[in-house]
């Protein structure tokens, strides 16, 4: 079994959109399982390292979506610069696609009460601007709204023009 890096908690409590340097963090234990399906995903090209892992949602924060027949799902994300260049960082980063295929981009909250939103994601939701410096850390959660019987998603792609990280789920 390979060992997998992940994240000490505090960086999962960071602010909204805040970084921190890789010499700040230590790895974790081995993820947890829910029904033998692994919980957390990863991925990792050249210059960056993106882990995924669902955020249980109630149905009552599931149909906070504005539009009807829909649903939010949402993912508690992570992306590492392990290159040598700045990136570039934004909310709208994120596609998660579907096991037909279908993608959908990431929610705003705009059209969403901010009592739902602020406890769908925990205060900490992926709002990052500007620069993202090698050794820096970015992580938030990512809400996205899907068909309301959409049950198994394929993979997520964080996508911020230059770098593409394609993670299976």
């Amino acid at each position: 079994m390979s060992a997998v890096f992940l994240l000490v908690t505090g960086v999962f409590a960071m602010a909204e959109g805040t970084s921190t340097s890789t010499s700040d963090v230590a790895p974790l234990a081995a993820p947890s399982s829910v029904n033998n399906t692994l919980t957390v995903n990863q991925s990792t090209n050249a210059s960056l390292k993106i882990i995924a892992k669902p955020v249980k949602l109630s149905p009552q924060q599931q149909s906070a979506a504005h539009k009807t027949g829909y649903k939010f799902v949402a993912y508690n994300c992570t992306a590492v610069n392990v290159g040598t260049t700045s990136k570039n960082a934004a909310y709208n980063t994120w596609t998660l696609r579907d096991a037909q295929g279908r993608a959908y981009e990431a929610a705003s909250g705009v059209n969403v009460t901010g009592t739902e939103w602020r406890s769908i994601t925990q205060g900490k939701w992926w709002n990052p601007s500007g620069g993202f410096e090698p050794g820096h850390i970015l992580n938030g959660i990512v809400v996205f709204e899907v068909p309301q019987n959409a049950q198994q998603f394929k993979s997520l792609t964080y996508h911020s023009g230059t770098d593409k990280v394609v993670t299976n789920l």
